[in-house]
């Protein structure tokens, strides 16, 4: 089977939780595309963790394909056959589930057991009691781990230790829609205050010195991205942002954790391609609920939403571009190689867009480079700097 042609999550199984289909959507692209790379370059070794395994909410309650750890499995495993046909040596996976429930620890095991011919273990309990055992299952190899609470009550400081103790990167699910409602009511400031890693007063303070043109949860975003840097669990933390699909507010916000520049422009051009999905998935269930068809499909519109979105975005474009002066500033002479994922980490723009776009501020005479004949974009080791 072609990498391009490998399934999406089912579908019909996601009524009325369209959003966690998007958020499945999302996971198995990335890790498609992502474990081709890893296992072609990295290491043959891939440890799959999926920090709070449920399954929730699932509508198939027998095979659990509506789950995320099912998807995962069956996707990497399609990596692996692929790989392996194409002559690559033999490729190991480790899939690490944990939950608190015991009836759902029940069900894990159940799937572990009709699927014994894959290295599954179950860890009951807390995912911040199993974090040693965890990481010790793991040791060797490459390891993402999927860190998708109900809530924001998490021990966030012993998480990042245990990020910082495996080799690989994260996928963490941000509550937008529950945190954004209760981010202001001091009875969660302490559970605010383990979920950030932060004493109450810190976090409090920072919080009332956010731009006041900010949500609850976009502060809140900000100060947990800037405790993550400094727990020095990632080096870049790029987000994608997953709309309720029948309202007009944010949902949750999907946030990869990664020392890799590699990563980031993949993140990237995974959100565009499952954004566009995102879009027609709400045309959809307007159209569907409304009981009014549409002159046009929703692919069509979806097609026509994205013309807007990316490089063709006034607002994206000139965000971008302060963006390039101020690193530019910070750090002149900076290779486009350190350059571009800096960029991309806080912007929504895939790296051949930015490509462009830094040609045309070039042209402009914003900036300056120069690069090797016939080539028609920076490469990676131009050097960039402003214009005088």
């Amino acid at each position: 089977m072609d990498e391009n042609q490998m399934g999406k999550p089912p579908r019909e199984l996601y009524d009325q939780r369209e959003q966690s289909y998007v958020k499945h959507l999302f996971l198995t692209r990335y890790l498609q595309a992502g474990a081709f790379k890893i296992f072609q370059g990295k290491s043959s070794v891939f440890n799959y963790v999926d920090a709070f395994a449920g399954p929730w909410r699932v509508q198939d309650d027998d095979a659990l394909s509506d789950s995320s750890f099912f998807q995962v499995l069956n996707i990497l495993d399609e990596v692996r056959n692929v790989l392996k046909k194409r002559g690559h040596t033999e490729i190991t996976l480790r899939i690490r589930l944990c939950e608190q429930n015991s009836s759902r620890v029940k069900l894990l095991r159940e799937f572990a057991a009709r699927r014994s011919q894959y290295d599954i273990q179950i860890f009951e309990g807390r995912f911040e009691d199993n974090l040693e055992a965890i990481a010790a299952s793991c040791s060797g190899g490459f390891t993402f781990t999927f860190i998708d609470p109900t809530g924001w009550n998490l021990e966030s400081s012993n998480i990042f230790s245990y990020l910082r103790k495996v080799d690989g990167e994260f996928l963490f699910n941000f509550m937008s829609d529950e945190i954004n409602r209760h981010a202001g009511w001091d009875g969660v400031a302490a559970s605010f205050g383990r979920f950030l890693a932060c004493p109450k007063e810190r976090w409090r303070e920072q919080f009332s010195a956010a731009d006041p043109c900010l949500s609850n949860e976009e502060k809140i975003l900000h100060i947990l991205k800037q405790r993550m840097r400094e727990e020095k669990v990632a080096e870049f933390l790029p987000h994608m942002t997953i709309q309720h699909p029948r309202k007009d507010r944010v949902r949750m916000r999907l946030i990869l954790g990664t020392h890799s520049p590699v990563a980031v422009n993949l993140f990237r051009d995974t959100q565009k391609r499952v954004l566009e999905e995102q879009i027609k998935l709400r045309h959809k269930i307007a159209t569907k609920e409304s009981g009014q068809p549409h002159l046009f499909s929703s692919t069509e519109l979806a097609q026509w939403e994205m013309q807007n979105i990316g490089a063709k975005n006034n607002i994206t474009r000139e965000t971008a571009k302060r963006k390039l002066l101020t690193l530019l500033t910070e750090m002149p002479g900076i290779r486009y190689k350190r350059l571009a994922p800096k960029i991309l980490e806080d912007i929504d723009l895939t790296r051949p867009e930015l490509n462009k776009l830094v040609m045309q501020w070039r042209d402009e005479g914003l900036i300056t480079f120069k690069i090797p004949p016939r080539k028609r974009v920076p490469q990676d080791d131009t050097i960039i700097n402003l214009a005088c």
